[in-house]
C-alpha cells in the first residue's frame, strides 16, 4: 500500500466530525491527522499539519468556512472538500466556496445516522481519494493552453494527434470529483464565438445545477444555462445537465436536442455521461 491520504476534518459539530472520521477510518488508505471546530483552527492546523485534503463545513463560529477557504488558499494552498446543505442558500454558499478555492463538495447528509449512511460514506471516500490524486486547480492561462494543443507539445509527449472521420458537431463533457471547478475552468477559457455547442454532465444535486449554471454564465464569455427538455443545442451555448435527472442528446428535426428524464431504478449516477 502506498502513502495514506492525510485528512484534516473541520466542523463545529463534534457529532459530525465523528461521523466523517468514522467513514474515512473505515478505509485503510485514510489517515485522520487532526480536527478543527472553526475556521480559525482550520487555518492554523492546515498551516502546521499540511494535510493532503481538508473537509470543511460552511457555517462555523469565529471564522466561517468560506473565509477559511480563502485564507488557506492564499497562505497554504490545499485541496478542500466542502460540506453543504441541500437548499438554495446552501447552493449559493457552496458556489461561493468553490469561487474561494475549494475543489469539490458533498451534500451534508451524514447527520442522519441511518438513512443512506453507507452510500454517503462511499461517496465521501471517492471524493477524498479523487481530490488526493488531482492537481490543484489549473490557471485560466494553463487551461487555454491545454484546450489548444500544438504539434510540438503533442510530439513532446510521444502522442499522435487524434483524427476524425468528420468535423466534430458538439463538445460533450462529463465530470465527477473536482468536476464543478474543472468545468468552470474549461468553459471560462472558451471564446464568445466558440463554434460548437457544449453539453456537460457534472455530479451535483438537482437543487444546485441551476444556480451553478447561472454562476458560470456570469463568468464565461459563452452562454451557460441549465438544460431544459427538448432544448436544441446551439453554437457557443453550454447546457448543464440538471442534477437528479438523466440527460440524453438526440438528433431531431431542428438539429441535436437534449431530452430530460427521470432516472431508472438502479441508476447510481444522474446525470450520467454514459446516458448523455
Amino acid at each position: 500500500m502506498g502513502a495514506k491520504v492525510r485528512v484534516l476534518i473541520v466542523d463545529d459539530s463534534a457529532f459530525f466530525r465523528n461521523r466523517v472520521a468514522a467513514a474515512l477510518q473505515s478505509a485503510q488508505d485514510m489517515e485522520i491527522i487532526g480536527f478543527a471546530a472553526n475556521g480559525e483552527e482550520a487555518i492554523r492546523q492546515t498551516r502546521s499539519l499540511k494535510p493532503d485534503v481538508v473537509t470543511m463545513d460552511v457555517e462555523m463560529p469565529v471564522i466561517d468556512g468560506i473565509t477559511a477557504v480563502r485564507r488557506i488558499m492564499a497562505e497554504t494552498p490545499t485541496k478542500i472538500l466542502m460540506f453543504s446543505a441541500l437548499t438554495t442558500e446552501g447552493a449559493k454558499e457552496t458556489l461561493d466556496a468553490l469561487d474561494a478555492g475549494a475543489m469539490d463538495f458533498l451534500p451534508k447528509e451524514m447527520s442522519n445516522p441511518v438513512a443512506g449512511a453507507e452510500e454517503t460514506s462511499k461517496a465521501l471516500l471517492e471524493r477524498v481519494r479523487g481530490l488526493a490524486k488531482s492537481p490543484l486547480s489549473l490557471s485560466r492561462a494553463s487551461m487555454k493552453e491545454y484546450l489548444t494543443p500544438s504539434p510540438s507539445r503533442v510530439a513532446s509527449v510521444g502522442q499522435t494527434a487524434p483524427t476524425f472521420s468528420s468535423s466534430p458537431e458538439m463538445v460533450a463533457i462529463g465530470a465527477s470529483t473536482g468536476g464543478p471547478v474543472a468545468l468552470r475552468q474549461v468553459l471560462s477559457a472558451l471564446p464568445r464565438n466558440y463554434p460548437l455547442p457544449v453539453v456537460a454532465a457534472v455530479h451535483m444535486p438537482g437543487s444546485f445545477t441551476r444556480a451553478y449554471a447561472e454562476r458560470l454564465d456570469g463568468s464565461c464569455a459563452i452562454k451557460v444555462k441549465e438544460a431544459t427538455d427538448r432544448e436544441v443545442l446551439q453554437p457557443g451555448v453550454a447546457l448543464i445537465a440538471p442534477g437528479g435527472k438523466q440527460t440524453t442528446v438526440v438528433r431531431g428535426a431542428g438539429g441535436y436536442q437534449v431530452r430530460i428524464s427521470n432516472p431508472l431504478p438502479g441508476e447510481i449516477y444522474h446525470p450520467s455521461v454514459d446516458q448523455m
